[in-house]
């Protein structure tokens, strides 16, 4: 009985440090390479905050405050699938740019992800059409820390 439980543990162990979406704390990278760490959300309020480091900033070790809210509600019988809602922005400093990332939570396989669609908005620009640029991210939580 005790190999069985040490054989269960040993399985369960590496699965209990991921993320969730009850709970966001952790590291997150996305399919570019850019890393998220999220801090856990405020059980009232649903905000949380933590850092972003861009594929471009980690080269040159540049990090940026994060600020974010989830948000969700129960399932019910008429609509069982449920995710967390979350958004999240980050202040590019002195870029003078905006981003901000809208999207859910889920477990997709052996993963937690959060799927995203942002908004980049820059203050400077050559053409007045070249301000507001969106794309999409899926951010995949990870087991080691990036703190």
């Amino acid at each position: 009985m005790f190999r069985v439980l040490l054989v269960l543990l040993a399985i369960m162990l590496p699965n209990a440090a991921l993320a969730s979406c009850d709970q966001l704390a952790g590291d997150w990278v996305n399919e570019r390479g850019s890393r998220i760490h999220l801090e856990n959300a405020d059980s009232k309020t649903g905000h949380f905050h933590g850092k972003f480091l861009s594929e471009a900033a980690i080269k040159d070790g540049g990090q940026f405050p994060l600020a974010g809210w989830v948000n969700t509600a129960a399932a019910t019988e008429a609509r069982p699938h449920m995710v967390q809602s979350v958004a999240f922005i980050v202040r590019w400093g002195a870029t003078g740019s905006i981003t901000s990332w809208t999207g859910y939570c889920r477990r997709s396989g052996d993963n937690t992800e959060i799927i995203t669609l942002w908004h980049l908005v820059r203050s400077n620009s050559e053409n007045d059409f070249d301000h507001v640029h969106a794309g999409s991210d899926v951010f995949v939580q990870q087991e080691t820390g990036l703190q």
